[in-house]
């Protein structure tokens, strides 16, 4: 279901699945919506087979101290959060099924797939499940979209205290790229927290009986 509250009424092509997708994983994320922010709508392009999420008047500065920021040890501003959510969200919506609107679970070779689109930066064994591959690849897509030096490279994919980490290595990067990269990676990071590690479905940070925190989705618990 849409939130009225901040959903502009208007045309659009969607699947059901993308707006709940977003609506979920942002208000875990991002919190209480603040006017005046506003989803405009969801877009379909035919010919990219996927669904784009538009919005306007993104609220800005640090969220209050939550357990994301805890974990990668300083606050993201919730601008780029907000564009994270949205750029996973439309690799999300590659999944779905047009004639169904089933969303279909992510590929078992995920991470093959990873390697041979970025053979550069994915050198490496993923450790995580497969939940937060739709992430990992928009985080992965924008990085490239931004531009980095061709020696930047992704040295370590994991899931530590419930949230992905990414740690790169930066090698002739100026400052201001470095920056922009890490920016980037940061607000993926946060929206970990809000993303089954199982399945990729919007999800929240638990704690078993032994003290261990990870994150996922009603089904997955």
């Amino acid at each position: 279901m849409t939130n009225d509250a901040y959903y502009h009424r208007g045309p659009v092509t969607v699947c059901m699945p993308v707006s709940f997708f977003f609506d979920r994983v942002f208000k875990e994320i991002v919190g209480p919506i603040e006017r005046p922010f506003r989803v405009l709508g969801v877009t379909y392009d035919h010919d990219r087979d996927e669904a784009t999420v538009g919005y306007e008047h993104p609220p800005t500065g640090p969220r209050s101290s939550t357990w994301p920021e805890q974990v990668i040890g300083y606050a993201v501003d919730r601008t780029i959060v907000i564009e994270a959510i949205a750029r996973t969200t439309r690799v999300y919506s590659r999944r779905i099924n047009r004639a169904t609107g089933q969303v279909m679970p992510v590929r078992d070779d995920w991470a093959s797939e990873l390697r041979h689109d970025f053979p550069a930066w994915f050198d490496l064994e993923f450790e995580c499940y497969a939940g937060w591959a739709d992430l990992i690849r928009a985080m992965a897509e924008w990085v490239h979209e931004i531009g980095v030096p061709p020696r930047f490279r992704f040295t370590q994919i994991k899931e530590k205290f419930a949230g992905l980490r990414a740690y790169s290595s930066g090698i002739g990067m100026s400052h201001d790229e470095i920056i922009r990269a890490r920016g980037v990676i940061a607000a993926c990071e946060v929206v970990s927290f809000g993303l089954c590690e199982k399945c990729g479905e919007p999800g929240k940070v638990r704690k078993t009986d032994r003290g261990w925190f990870y994150t996922a989705c009603d089904r997955h618990v």
